[in-house]
């Protein structure tokens, strides 16, 4: 309906039986502007309604469609390790004593760590490193060392993913290392490496390095030297246990052969420790503990060497 038919309705519906000369065109001029007024504030009412339901189905088709796609890809972290010992200051993540999924973890070139996955293996984190746990038993190296000891036991197994390809322990004790190349050292047992361009078993007393090709190359390793991992060893109980015992443990976690001298094996199997250790190195440990048994440990061509302590 138009404007003029409008106004001539509602002069029909009026009141008045008679009008003026003049008075109905008079009505029409003032009712005209009146009417646009109304007009124009009915439009903006129903722009104002359909832009607020506009705006309400699009919210509606958020939580309808996205946030149940949100809901499906989000993994809840949950606890894969606790903290046995650190050394240096500590980021955030490890202060807590529990190490969650998901989350990145950092230590400074001052700083190690020692953690213990729930109900599985010992894990060693060197400084300088970056890594996450994907799982309990998959972790993501992004740089830095890290060693594994599974323990040959079943359900230990551990999967170490790095920029360069994936190291499959096979029950053992080894060193993954990520710089400008990948290093897989295996102390004990064996690993599966996997690259983009080779499939190679690595065996003890060998390591592999990988360059950015992803050629897998194998040598054979004895520097000598103790490993960085004895310094973050987790402490030996001595209370109780036999020297013999203990460099039993110092040269499994340095590394490092270890050797009697004549008649001194038999000395350190009867000697019986009481106490507790210090914050020192496997190694330490027992160059400090091995006077009190007559008995003097020293480190000599990639071997612990046990002899008798001279009588001063």
């Amino acid at each position: 309906m138009s404007e003029d038919e409008t106004i001539e309705r509602l002069l029909r519906l009026a009141a008045s039986p008679e009008l003026p000369a003049g008075g109905e065109e008079r009505i029409r001029t003032a009712v005209r502007p009146l009417w646009r007024q109304q007009v124009r504030r009915r439009t903006l009412r129903r722009a104002l309604t359909v832009g607020t339901l506009a705006a309400a189905a699009a919210v509606a088709a958020f939580f309808l469609v996205v946030m149940p796609r949100m809901t499906e890809t989000f993994v809840p972290a949950s606890p894969v390790a606790s903290v046995e010992l650190s050394r240096g200051p500590l980021d955030p993540p490890f202060r807590r004593g529990k190490v969650f999924t998901g989350a990145w973890l950092h230590t400074s070139p001052a700083s190690r760590v020692s953690l213990r996955v729930i109900d599985g293996p010992s894990l060693r984190i060197d400084n300088d490193t970056t890594l996450r746990f994907v799982s309990d038993r998959i972790v993501e190296l992004r740089q830095g060392a890290l060693y594994v000891e599974s323990g040959g036991r079943a359900g230990n197994a551990v999967e170490v993913r790095t920029p360069f390809g994936s190291v499959r322990d096979i029950g053992t004790r080894f060193e993954v290392r990520v710089r400008d190349r990948l290093t897989v050292r295996v102390r004990e047992g064996s690993v599966d490496l996997s690259t983009k361009a080779n499939h190679v078993r690595v065996m003890s007393g060998f390591e592999s390095n990988v360059a950015a090709d992803g050629v897998a190359e194998l040598a054979s390793f004895a520097d000598g030297s103790e490993s960085w991992t004895a310094s973050i060893a987790p402490p030996f109980a001595i209370e109780g246990r036999s020297m013999a015992a203990l460099l039993e443990y110092c040269s499994h976690e340095s590394g490092l052969e270890l050797r009697y001298e004549e008649g001194v094996e038999q000395i350190a199997r009867a000697t019986l420790m009481h106490g507790a250790t210090s914050e020192l190195s496997p190694v330490e440990t027992a160059q400090e503990i091995a006077p009190t048994a007559g008995l003097r440990v020293t480190r000599a061509h990639g071997a612990l060497v046990v002899s008798r302590l001279s009588p001063q």
